[in-house]
């Protein structure tokens, strides 16, 4: 297992912000990344619910996303005011969290899992604390991707009146560890771009803390 804190070699640049982002492609090995993927999703896909993107005629639901939450016994997890389930860990996550505890010198208690079906599933462009109020003003957010590579997109600005400059878009593959952390929240959004051609699934664990 790569330790990413003790060789910056592992550690590829984020050019918008690399102090608050930062990619370490292949982090997992692709035996070990195969090995876990069919692992989470026998165990976390049946409980998992639709989300919502949005349209050229606003928000609609979209059948190619879905997300389902884990955590500690004391976690409580609540997206724009309203409270959401969260399971227990299961066997591959309990695992995982271990692994990526050990490479950055943290703790972690809660964990998102997202399905992306194909190249119509997409995350818009958002700030997580700006709706989950128990990660605190600064938390670390630690991403990893498993399956079909789809791009993932970082904007300038908290807010569509604070964007500056272009996006920075990076090819998340599998294996793929990706960490927010410092101003990644308040002064950037991040999101995933619907694929201009045809993809497989795409299975992303977001490793959190909740402080509430």
């Amino acid at each position: 297992m790569k330790n990413i804190l003790e060789d910056s070699r592992l550690q590829r640049p984020v050019s918008l912000a690399p102090d608050d982002f930062l990619w370490i492609p292949n982090w997992l090995d692709r035996d070990i990344a195969d090995k876990f993927l069919p692992l989470i999703i026998s165990e976390t896909q049946d409980k998992s619910v639709t989300q919502k993107s949005f349209g050229t005629k606003g928000p609609y639901w979209n059948k190619s996303k879905r997300m389902v939450r884990f955590g500690d016994p004391d976690v409580t997890y609540s997206y724009n005011g309203k409270q959401k389930p969260v399971y227990a860990w299961t066997s591959s996550l309990t695992e995982i969290r271990t692994l990526v505890e050990k490479a950055i010198d943290d703790t972690f208690n809660c964990v998102v899992v997202n399905f992306y079906e194909d190249e119509n599933a997409d995350l818009y462009p958002h700030s997580d604390t700006t709706y989950i109020p128990q990660l605190g003003p600064e938390p670390i957010i630690v991403a990893i991707s498993f399956g079909e590579t789809r791009d993932f997109l970082i904007r300038s600005g908290g807010t569509k009146q604070q964007q500056k400059g272009p996006d920075d878009v990076i090819a998340l593959g599998h294996g793929d560890l990706f960490i927010m952390k410092g101003k990644s929240q308040s002064d950037f959004r991040h999101g995933l771009k619907k694929a201009e051609v045809p993809k497989n699934r795409r299975v992303s664990l977001t490793f959190r803390k909740h402080l509430s």
